[in-house]
């Protein structure tokens, strides 16, 4: 016992002679340490979007606005996250993930440019380091349970605000210096005059960096914090060739989650955005959720407007019919060689069988069949004919 205690002494003595360099950078470790877990963790869960073309882009802004030297000393990378919810977040080991959703209120590659910029700084700024010190205490390293408990969409919250909170000052020093890093690249004060009204009236994140309430600045002071650093007279930047087919995408991705996890208002607002060609069937598929599921479409709006969930679940059941007529006339409309037909003859499906049409549900399921026989599509469909 005595041993033990005197060992406990002697570690509590040696942590008290480490200089305050000393104790920054094992701070600066453990928190790369329980970033590269849970970088690892959004990977092996699909919170890391993998498609190479969107991650390409998103690496080809950072490259425009970092030296080599700064990406190869700070780890910087940046990922797509597979979440619909309106934020960025950046981690002590230097990987930065931009929310699909922060796709919806982005108007131009500027504005991408900026939050981008935003993040690099809270890494270059060894933000991290300096809020888990100011904090005095152990923070908590991401566990996979997590993602388990609550699945791939909130989940995470717990694990990066752990990581990625900053505080009112660190947040405005972001700002400043990522503003700063943003001009240099070439980009134009006129391209970001509106850009936090708008991710203000987006969704609010409990935890993350961008857009986190909990200890952040309001983004009005934000905004004239920044306007302060403006100068008037200026055009708008040109955006890469490719930004537009790649905020499209993007956005469909936002929208298909959103359907996923039943946030169908808000999955019609973001396939509004889209072209005429690329929104017909999610926003069918959103019309068939409003109609299917009224107590999840009641509980988004009553959560988006604050209002009486009660009050909007007799909306919805009273609008069930209408919604399942739009649902039908979005994907009769569909052309055959479209390249969302199949996917809309599915839906079809889909859309009788829970109108209660079973003769139509399973006529239409066969005929999907025989235009698509194989595929986890059609074994899923095949499962669906089981039920009828």
């Amino acid at each position: 016992m005595k041993q033990l205690a005197w060992i406990i002494l002697c570690g509590l003595l040696a942590g008290c002679q480490m200089t305050a360099e000393e104790r920054q950078a094992q701070v600066a470790n453990d928190l790369t340490i329980k970033a590269n877990t849970l970088s690892a963790e959004l990977e092996d869960k699909g919170l890391r979007y993998p498609n190479a073309s969107f991650n390409a882009y998103l690496e080809s802004l950072l490259n425009g606005m970092t030296t080599e030297a700064e990406r190869r000393d700070y780890g910087l990378k940046v990922f797509l996250a597979a979440d619909p919810m309106v934020n960025a977040f950046a981690l002590p080991n230097g990987h930065i993930y931009i929310n699909a959703g922060l796709f919806d209120p982005v108007e131009n590659e500027a504005e991408l440019a900026f939050v981008l910029a935003h993040e690099v700084e809270h890494v270059v700024a060894q933000h991290s380091v300096k809020s888990a010190q100011q904090r005095s205490k152990t923070i908590i390293s991401a566990h996979v349970l997590d993602l388990m408990l609550f699945g791939t969409g909130l989940g995470y919250f717990p694990m990066v605000g752990e990581l990625s909170t900053h505080s009112q000052a660190h947040e405005l020093e972001a700002d400043a210096l990522g503003y700063q890093r943003w001009r240099k690249a070439g980009y134009q004060k006129a391209d970001i005059n509106t850009l936090f009204s708008r991710l203000n009236n987006g969704e609010v994140p409990r935890s993350g960096s961008f857009l986190a309430y909990q200890s952040h600045p309001d983004t009005d002071d934000r905004a004239n914090a920044l306007a302060a650093l403006m100068s008037a007279g200026e055009s708008e930047s040109e955006a890469s060739a490719n930004w537009q087919q790649v905020v499209d995408d993007v956005r469909l991705i936002s929208a298909r989650l959103k359907v996923r996890r039943h946030h169908f208002n808000r999955a019609i607002a973001t396939a509004d955005q889209l072209p005429e060609t690329r929104r017909d069937l999610i926003l069918a598929q959103a019309h068939l959720g409003l109609a299917q599921h009224p107590k999840s479409a009641a509980r988004e709006k009553a959560w988006l407007l604050d209002e009486d969930m009660e009050d909007w679940l007799e909306h919805f059941q009273a609008k069930r019919t209408t919604h399942l007529q739009q649902s039908e006339a979005l994907l009769m409309g569909i052309p055959e060689g479209a390249e969302d037909y199949l996917s809309a003859q599915k839906t079809l499906g889909e859309l009788y069988r829970v109108s209660g049409d079973k003769d139509a549900a399973k006529a239409q399921f066969e005929r999907f069949l025989a235009l698509s026989p194989d595929g986890a599509e059609a074994f899923y469909v095949k499962g669906l004919l089981k039920t009828l």
